[in-house]
């Protein structure tokens, strides 16, 4: 059992980091690589953990794991996402059934975005951005949408290593990923670029708050567009 724990403790800091070295990894768990090793060796067996070798200037190349499909898949909040669309598709009214397919996956995505927001707005109330931006995070874990942020020199970053729909956004023209941005940007209440996307192949999917557009920001919006 206490080995079993270990072991999601292990892919849950993967699948949140994106990419993680076996030293980080076992300062994180507080294990010795080699106590690690036999947990990651496992991961891999089952199919949601993949490794790469990342080569230095210096020294032997390091060893870095990745989650997998599968990994994400698992943690992905596809019950709740399948349950929203469903109703929403379920409200498109009548005489609007005709309309062309972008179009009513723009109307429904519209639908989706604004249940969201409404369903939080009373979630993400801070007076100020930092509390705003981990109360946003904290929300929208539960959605899928977000797993962690940082505040850095360029602005706020948040993240996401656990995209609930990357299939459904490789063939839609990302119109997914710009609605998790007007969410996020619409619960902000302030600008919010998106800078990475899993469905491109990077690491995570990341959001940007730079420091000019958060000054200028004033607090949550009262609507979500989607284009």
């Amino acid at each position: 059992m206490e080995q079993e724990s270990t072991r999601v403790q292990a892919l849950n800091f993967i699948v949140e980091r994106g990419r993680v070295t076996v030293a980080e990894l076992a300062a994180e768990l507080r294990l010795t690589p080699g106590g690690l090793r036999r947990h990651l060796d496992r991961l891999r067996e089952d199919g949601l953990v993949r490794v790469e070798l990342l080569h230095q200037e210096m020294g032997r190349p390091l060893h870095v794991y990745l989650p997998t499909e599968e990994a994400e898949t698992r943690r992905a909040r596809y019950e709740r996402l399948t349950e929203r669309f469903v109703r929403e598709v379920a409200a498109v009214p009548t005489e609007r059934i005709g309309m062309g397919g972008e179009t009513l996956l723009g109307a429904v995505l519209h639908g989706v975005g604004q249940r969201i927001v409404e369903e939080h707005r009373s979630q993400v109330t801070g007076g100020d951005l930092d509390r705003r931006v981990e109360e946003l995070t904290t929300v929208l874990r539960e959605e899928g949408i977000l797993s962690g942020w940082a505040r850095t020199e360029g602005g706020y970053v948040l993240t996401n290593a656990t995209c609930p729909y990357r299939k459904v956004a490789a063939v839609s023209g990302h119109a997914t990923c710009s609605m998790d941005r007007e969410i996020i940007e619409s619960l902000l209440g302030v600008p919010v670029e998106q800078v990475g996307r899993l469905v491109d192949g990077k690491v995570r999917c990341e959001y940007v708050v730079r420091p000019e557009a958060a000054s200028a920001g004033s607090g949550p919006k009262m609507g979500v567009g989607i284009n």
